[in-house]
């Protein structure tokens, strides 16, 4: 009898640890329509990053443009959420003072690069990510051409 009690309680524990191990690893469905697919989740991007530098440029970087007043970057942060959108802060300067420049939008997968796309300057700008440093191409002076590249870590 001791025996069977004991056949019944082993079947629990592998159970139980079966159970616990597919919880633990994720699993699911990974197809556009499923949990986490179509972007964001399925290739590590999700969290925060700080501005790291301006292209090869350390902080904080003095940017002069043709068409634009020059601006000093000090500082910044972006933020990807689980939802595929994202949002960003600078900390800038000019000759008026400081101040913070915001951007925010959706984000999607576009072949080995990602897309960002702003609501609120209506922009696409394309990212590499290499799954530590994420590189987005960005239309600071608005002409419709990438003039810096904003260099973040997680």
């Amino acid at each position: 009898m001791h025996w069977f009690e004991t056949k019944r309680w082993l079947r629990l524990i592998v159970a139980g640890s079966a159970l616990l191990l597919a919880a633990a690893c994720g699993g699911g469905d990974k197809s556009p329509t499923g949990p986490g697919g179509g972007g964001g989740n399925d290739t590590g991007i999700v969290g925060e990053y700080q501005l790291l530098s301006i292209g090869h440029v350390a902080l904080p970087a003095d940017l002069t443009f043709e068409n634009c007043d020059p601006v000093r970057i000090a500082g910044g942060r972006l933020e990807i959420l689980d939802d595929n959108t994202w949002a960003f802060t600078l900390e800038t300067q000019d000759e008026n003072g400081g101040d913070q420049f915001e951007d925010q939008g959706q984000v999607r997968e576009d072949g080995l690069r990602l897309l960002f796309e702003s609501t609120d300057y209506g922009d696409s700008l394309h990212a590499n990510f290499d799954g530590a440093v994420m590189k987005m191409d960005y239309d600071w002076c608005p002409d419709g051409q990438s003039d810096i590249q904003l260099v973040f870590g997680k």
